[in-house]
């Protein structure tokens, strides 16, 4: 296995591939002044907003401005509305979905980069993995290679055919497709073991469809539940459930919900609630790579009002990080609301 931590301005980022450079997962932490939300782990004070008896559900308002909820518990009265209670955060908020919390008597509690790393190296690498360290610069294209293969909605297979990924609303559907080549019986082996390897690097949780090839039957689609189980049970994922395979050659998958998507944490993919963090993270990116790229030349930096609206809402000195970093090498200026893109680095 290969593996590598840089850090960067307002981020975290470490990668872990293996031998031959496949992704296996990837580790982003935001400082938390930039993105507040609550984090696995977490244990922040709430107030009981409502509760939905119907549902068996309370809702709670967390003390970052979130909304979280948790499941009733049928041997116990519901909590009153307006109580005061802790909120352990069992699962992250995304898109339209609220963090999911579990009533706590604990302190408050933020969970720092170094404990959060230190949980993804330990689902990643095993005491007896035999680890390559990567370089900063080998860290950062890893990382924009990952990225690409989770923005991809189509995978191809190491063994030929692809995997056509797409996420709605209800579910992540995927489609195993031999694309007209002529394919081995193992070809549905092959394909599940794919699934579980962007499973873990694209965070996929919830509902997912898996259109096997063909409608395999007998001892063969018992081989591939048990295989397919295994591998997800194996994987630094939240519980998974995994139903026979299908009359109809379906194979479905319930992950329990854990940890944001990866594809939250893109501008190109990302709900529409995170796009300007995610804009002015990626302005920050591309800055320092230009820098460090080329070390000697000075920079002109023009940026609109809603890049640099994200980093004074949250007092952060972006500018002042940079000349610390990198020297005063860089000249920043406005641009206009209405230009076509949001920042623009020159290289003077």
């Amino acid at each position: 296995m290969k593996f590598g931590i840089v850090r960067r301005i307002g981020e975290t980022i470490a990668i872990a591939l293996t031998k031959d450079d496949a992704p296996i997962s990837a580790f982003i932490w935001r400082d938390r002044k930039l993105d507040p939300a609550a984090r696995y782990d977490d244990i922040l004070p709430a107030i009981v907003r409502s509760i939905d008896k119907g549902r068996a559900e309370a809702f709670v308002e967390l003390e970052n401005g979130q909304t979280g909820y948790f499941n009733l518990n049928p041997a116990y009265d519901p909590p009153a509305e307006g109580a005061r209670i802790q909120a352990k955060v069992v699962a992250e908020a995304y898109a339209d979905k609220n963090v999911r919390v579990r009533p706590v008597n604990d302190p408050p509690l933020l969970v720092g980069e170094d404990a959060a790393l230190k949980r993804w190296t330990s689902e990643i690498i095993g005491p007896s993995d035999d680890v390559e360290t990567l370089t900063d610069q080998e860290v950062i294209q890893s990382v924009h290679d990952a990225r690409s293969d989770i923005e991809a909605s189509s995978v191809t297979l190491a063994s030929g055919g692809q995997l056509h990924i797409e996420r709605t609303r209800a579910l992540t559907a995927i489609d195993v497709d031999t694309s007209g080549t002529r394919q081995g019986g193992g070809v549905n082996d092959r394909a599940l073991s794919e699934v579980v390897r962007q499973v873990v690097l694209r965070r996929i949780s919830g509902l997912v469809v898996i259109d096997v090839v063909g409608a395999p039957k007998g001892a063969k689609a018992k081989s591939l539940h048990s295989d397919f189980q295994r591998g997800l049970r194996g994987a630094p994922i939240g519980k998974a459930d995994v139903l026979p395979v299908s009359a109809f050659g379906l194979v479905e998958v319930r992950i329990q919900r854990r940890d944001m998507p990866m594809s939250e944490l893109s501008f190109e993919t990302c709900s529409a609630g995170r796009k300007a963090l995610e804009q002015a993270m990626l302005m920050l990116s591309e800055i320092q790579l230009a820098a460090e790229q080329n070390v000697t030349s000075r920079f002109v930096i023009e940026t609109t009002p809603n890049v640099r609206g994200v980093f004074e809402s949250a007092g952060f000195d972006w500018q002042g990080e940079l000349a610390d970093r990198y020297g005063a090498r860089f000249q920043f200026r406005s641009r206009p609301v209405e230009s076509p893109t949001e920042f623009e680095i020159m290289t003077q």
